[in-house]
């Protein structure tokens, strides 16, 4: 296969060449024969080793004219050899080169055999030098149709002067098959990747304890126009060629990249190492980058976090609307409450309030309630709702938000306000006061209505963020709920792109939506739509709270097949705080305790001069948790530079402990 073309390429060899249409830059040669009469084109010569038939040019090409020959005449299959080769061909003046083109065959016979050679001088018989057969994949015999022939790697036999040549056989014994050729073409084309992952994929592997294992995973993927390839998973996996030997990296040759390839996956996290892992695989050559699939895991054990979810539960307990049998949708949605099990749940459309308590009823240690605030309108309302786990969370107050808008008939979609639950959150003996703001936003519509909606979803959610600016500057706070819009661009069937929530990500120093993630690697929230529209937010006084990577969609066709029509047309998303000592807090900072190279290329040791096992927590320049362990210093020096490995050049902040004394060190990565 090929690595990427550079467009500096120099093609002056292209004008001592009569080729017979334009080229670009990427080409070397592209025949499509149309200047042939009874003989090849300039340049392109036949050799008969014996028979009567011979290399003809042919009006019936796949593009006009083209190259024919047929060993049966007379009613007699022939004993033919004859070669239609090809102009000498400076291979070197691309990084990469393929060939190309369309073949043709009626009748049964033998296959073409497609050869090159770099010790051909160019004329006399070429049986006396040595031709590399060449990988062609072939039409099939008497298939009666037009193939391309696509992308055969010619790098093997890459040189200053190479020849190219299609040699045709036929006899009595063999029978004689009609063959065709057109439009050869020998360039380096874009790389192109196909992976077997799709957005609705499971990739999540749950909660792996720290030095153990997962099970495996696998994806299948396929690569043109590539010589050469690396996959890199991302932190805490590690991947596999054939479910044996696992690594961090996997590295494919030209050969390998000849056929599709199966890559094994699996969940490893370091040893004391207690954190939360995700990310894509990266495809990788020079000049090519790519990313696939999204994977998700954790070595901290539930009761260590908040996790929180949002879900958009179509038309829930409704009779006329969304999935039609109500008592199967409240069994799925209380499977799947025990499958995600987090700690506070912001649901949205809840339609009947009866079925809804009734849910709340049957899942010990959780209470709900409803927002009484619906949108306009006769026939069966959406409610927001939240369910909290009670040995968590202990309700202080909620209320909706935005009553006094100007037109409120056409606000919040007419009046399906944001609600508020504020409520003190206890994990492990720490405890916060953290508001939560469910919202479903204005949905979009179609046709002439497109931006009559967009305008009003703009609209309401700038109100809502000058309210969270103004009045809730200095509480840690969470968005969450239907978006009903992207974060990274708007999905709205408008001309412009820019998101109805990008005054929130602009604003990265107050809000942070820790579900963007989810957004860049092209995942979905609804079923049906490219998009993610479910979204969690975080104002910075959580900043330092928030489990990297931890954002996930929870998929859940593994466990109801069914789910689009029996459940919803939303999967539910989540995501989980870690509580710690703030960064700020004021810490001893002994002299005894060092990390160095700082700054470094990736690579670190900590010196320790005291006894005991060490404790680390890494945080980004934002303040959020990347990893904790415990160890001693050689394991931690370990967990640092793995993280470092997989991490862009940046100041990285480092709290170990030991035996009761801090040191917070500022480390930089170059």
């Amino acid at each position: 296969m090929h690595l990427i073309l550079r467009f500096s390429l120099h093609i002056i060899v292209l004008s001592v060449l009569s080729f017979t249409t334009t080229l670009s830059k990427a080409q070397l040669i592209a025949e499509n024969f149309s200047n042939c009469s009874t003989v090849p084109p300039s340049g392109w010569t036949t050799y008969n080793v014996t028979g009567a038939q011979v290399w003809t040019c042919s009006s019936q090409g796949f593009s006009g004219n083209g190259m024919e020959i047929n060993g049966f005449a007379n009613n007699t299959h022939h004993l033919n050899e004859d070669w239609l080769i090809s102009p000498a061909l400076a291979l070197t003046q691309l990084q990469n080169p393929t060939l190309s083109f369309q073949a043709y065959t009626r009748f049964t016979g033998p296959a073409l055999q497609v050869v090159a050679s770099m010790d051909y001088p160019g004329t006399g018989d070429p049986r006396n030098f040595t031709w590399q057969p060449l990988p062609a994949a072939l039409p099939a015999s008497n298939s009666n149709a037009w193939a391309l022939v696509p992308n055969i790697n010619l790098s093997s036999v890459k040189s200053e002067a190479a020849y190219i040549a299609f040699i045709y056989t036929s006899s009595a014994s063999t029978r004689a098959a009609l063959w065709r050729l057109d439009d050869i073409i020998i360039d380096e084309p874009t790389p192109a990747l196909r992976t077997s992952l799709q957005p609705l994929d499971d990739l999540h592997f749950g909660y792996i304890a720290p030095g153990a294992v997962s099970a495996s995973k696998s994806f299948r993927f396929t690569a043109s126009a590539l010589s050469a390839l690396s996959l890199s998973a991302p932190a805490g996996f590690e991947i596999s060629k054939h479910n044996d030997t696992y690594s961090n990296q996997l590295h494919y040759t030209s050969t390998e990249l000849s056929q599709e390839r199966t890559v094994y996956i699996r969940l490893s996290p370091p040893a004391g190492q207690s954190s939360t892992f995700g990310g894509s695989i990266t495809f990788s050559a020079p000049g090519f980058t790519q990313k696939e699939g999204y994977f998700t895991g954790s070595s901290l054990q539930k009761t260590q976090s908040l996790d929180i979810a949002t879900w958009n539960i179509e038309w829930f307990g409704a009779s006329t609307n969304g999935p039609t049998n109500i008592s199967l949708q409240a069994e799925n949605v209380k499977r799947m409450i025990g499958l995600i099990d987090a700690d506070l749940f912001a649901f949205q459309e809840i339609a009947d309030l009866n079925q809804f308590y009734a849910l709340v009823n049957d899942l010990p240690g959780y209470k709900g309630f409803h927002s009484p605030f619906t949108s306009g309108g006769s026939g069966t309302k959406q409610h927001l709702a939240f369910l909290y786990r009670t040995a968590v969370l202990d309700s202080v107050t909620a209320r909706a938000m935005l009553l006094s808008p100007s037109n409120p008939s056409n606000f919040w979609a007419s009046g399906r306000m944001p609600y508020l639950f504020v409520a003190n959150a206890t994990i492990q003996g720490q405890s916060r006061q953290i508001h939560f703001v469910n919202i479903h936003a204005k949905a979009n519509e179609s046709g002439s209505s497109a931006q009559t909606a967009y305008d009003r979803r703009l609209r309401d959610v700038n109100v809502l963020k000058d309210t969270l600016d103004q009045y809730y500057n200095h509480v840690p706070l969470v968005m969450l709920g239907d978006y009903n819009d992207d974060v990274d661009f708007t999905v709205a069937s408008i001309s412009s792109t820019l998101s109805t929530y990008h005054r929130f990500t602009e604003d990265s120093e107050r809000y942070r939506v820790t579900t963007r993630p989810l957004s860049d690697a092209g995942l979905r929230s609804y079923i049906t739509m490219d998009n993610v529209i479910d979204h969690i937010t975080i104002t910075d006084e959580l900043f330092d709270s928030h489990l990297a990577e931890s954002a996930r969609i929870v998929i859940p066709f593994n466990f109801i097949p069914d789910f689009r029509t029996t459940t919803s047309d939303h999967m539910p998303v989540k995501t989980r705080l870690y509580f710690q000592a703030p960064l700020s807090t004021p810490l001893p900072s002994p002299t005894r305790i060092d990390v160095y190279p700082n700054p470094t290329l990736g690579t670190v040791s900590i010196k320790s001069l005291g006894a005991g096992s060490l404790h680390l927590s890494m945080f980004g320049l934002d303040g959020r948790l990347l990893t904790t362990a415990n160890g001693n210093a050689e394991e931690l020096s370990q967990v640092i530079t793995n993280h470092l490995q997989n991490s862009k050049p940046g100041m990285y902040v480092l709290r170990l402990q030991q035996a009761g004394e801090v040191k917070i060190i500022k480390l930089i990565k170059i």
